[in-house]
This record gives C-alpha cells, structure tokens and sequence, in this order.
C-alpha cells in the first residue's frame, strides 16, 4: 500500500514537472513568435482587371497597436526594404489605445524607403486622421466632413495619404481606384439630412459644421462620379465585412476587392482548431469558433473578394498573441482567366 502511495505521488510530481516544462515552452515560443513578423504572399484575380495593372502588388500592413520589433522598428523596416511592391495600405489600428502613443507608427513609417503612395485608414483605435470617427454630437454628427485631425496632419507629413476621399493611381489611361466606405447613397442621404438640420438651428458652431460636411461630401460625389465602370475599385478598410454581408451583398459599393484587418487572425488560435473567436456578431455563435476562411486570408463570398490580415500586434485586453505569427501581406492583382 505505501509503495502505491509513493508511485502515485512520484506519477504526481512528474506530471506537475511536465505541466511547468509545458508552460515555459509555451511562454518562451510566445515570446519569440510574437516578435517574429512572416510575410504572406496572395495572388487575386480581379476581372475586368487592365492589362497595366497586371502584377500590381499591394503591401498591408495592420493592427500594429503600438508593437515594436527591434529599435526603431528596424526588425520589421529591413523586411519592408527587402521586398517588391506598388502601393502600401495601412489598414487601421496602428496605436496603442492604451498610451495613444503614435511614435511606434512614425518609426515604422520613416524607416520605409518607398513610400509612395503609402493609404492610411485609421480603424477604431487610430491613430484618428480624420473627423470620420471622432465628431460626435447629439446631432448625429457621424459621418466624415473630411477635415483633418492633428495625427492626420503628422501622418500626411510623414508621408501618408489618407483615404478621406478616394485615390486614383493611372498608368496610360488605365486606372486604379482606392477608397473606404465608398457609399454614394449614404453621401446623399448626409447632404439632405444636413441641409434639414440648417434649417432647424441657429447655433453657429453646429451651422459651420453642417456646412463643412455639406460640401465635403459635395466633393466626394464628383469623385464617385470620376469612377468609370471601367476602372478597378479597391476597398481599404479596417473592420471586414461581415459574414452576413458577405453572403447577401445587396447595396454593396462595386469593390472589385476588399483589404481588411482587425480580426488577428483570432489572435489566439489553438493547434487544429485555428482562431477561437472573431469579433463577428453575424456569426452563428456570435464570432466563437468561426469559419477559418473567414478568420484570414482571401474569401470569396457571394460575389465579393475579401482579404483579411492577421496583422502585427494584440489588443490591450489581451496583450500577447498565442500560436499566430505576425504577418505583413503581398497582395498581387491579376487579371481573371
């Protein structure tokens, strides 16, 4: 009896050995996995593509939150520097949200030899580059007026061109469009909605406002306009679209691609079973345990192409990343067979 006694004691204590042999190992490929960067390569064929455009190659960068790899970015700049590429969007949540410290971005933006163009969307943590997602009020002041917020003016002097109205690269006489939350019908419905309000308030401050956004979005209706039916329309966003969007895209701007961020790749994915969760209401479970096409990578819903990245960074809530590997991806369009 006392040596069942002993040997289950000894079978204990190498079980709580191997469990803490476990953990470090984890831990410590944690640590060095969420300091190494891989980079994807995605081919997308795009139909209707121009022949100049043929081999146009994309580089996304996304979900930075403030991370650094190496001083001054220098891990993740020397990869940048190393390879091939016509454009760079940035999709969105390039700041901590914790210490809105934008340093961490402007290293990595001034350590890239080629710059241009270099599109920015903010996401929902910013850095904020425009009055998109900060003019609040109780007058539903909600959509874009365009107007440039301070980190906007230090992204465009570090080189950045931000995408509060749509871009247009040509190469002769093709052309290639960029643009976020391109919705010709919500410009609308915001310059009738905003000239109602003027007739209802003569507060001077709310009056400046709604005329800014009046003729904003009066410029932004003669560059929807400028977009020929010919022309190729890429979406740079930061929040996907949803799986229920992507299964009924009714209404949907006519993106020939969309390049998105913000899920992480799940950020914290578990051998076999891939991302836990992803923040998609639509989902059957509410975003627990969804589609892995989904998560990352290019899926093709019902007419539409969506690329996702998993990104650089974790979020404040959960400051590391579990068995995902930072990325930065090559997106290179080609026309459809």
């Amino acid at each position: 009896m006392k040596i069942k006694k002993r040997l289950f004691k000894i079978f204990l204590l190498i079980l709580l050995i191997l469990c803490e042999v476990f953990i470090f190992l984890v831990v410590d490929y944690t640590k060095f996995d969420n300091d190494h960067v891989n980079v994807i390569h995605q081919s997308v064929q795009i139909k209707g593509l121009p022949p100049q455009f043929d081999g146009f190659t994309i580089l996304q960068l996304s979900d930075l939150h403030g991370k650094r790899f190496g001083n001054s970015q220098e891990v993740l700049t020397d990869i940048i520097n190393s390879l091939d590429y016509d454009a760079i969007a940035i999709t969105g949540d390039m700041q901590d949200p914790n210490t809105r410290d934008i340093s961490p971005l402007l290293e990595l933006i001034r350590g890239i030899n080629k710059k241009t163009p270099m599109l920015y969307v903010s996401g929902n943590t910013g850095p904020y580059d425009t009055t998109y997602v900060t003019l609040m009020s109780r007058y539903s002041l909600d959509v874009s007026d365009g107007i440039v917020l301070p980190d906007g003016k230090i992204l465009q002097k570090a080189g950045c061109t931000l995408l509060n109205q749509p871009q247009m690269i040509e190469r002769a006489g093709a052309r290639l469009w960029f643009a976020t939350d391109f919705y010709p019908s919500q410009s609308n419905d915001t310059i009738w909605w905003s000239q109602q309000v003027l007739l209802s308030t003569n507060n001077p401050t709310v009056r400046a406002a709604l005329n800014a956004k009046i003729e904003y979005q009066n410029n932004l209706q003669k560059e929807y306009a400028s977009i020929l039916p010919a022309d190729t329309l890429i979406g740079i966003i930061h929040i996907p679209l949803s799986y229920k969007t992507l299964q009924q895209p009714k209404g949907l701007p006519p993106y020939d691609l969309v390049i998105a961020g913000h899920y992480h790749g799940g950020q914290i994915r578990l051998p076999f079973l891939g991302a836990v969760y992803i923040p998609d209401e639509t989902l059957p479970l509410r975003g627990l345990f969804p589609p892995q096409a989904l998560v990352s990578g290019l899926y093709i819903g019902n007419g539409i192409q969506q690329y996702v990245s998993r990104g650089l960074g974790a979020g404040s809530q959960i400051p590391f990343r579990l068995f995902d590997t930072p990325e930065i991806n090559l997106i290179t369009l080609r026309i459809s067979e």
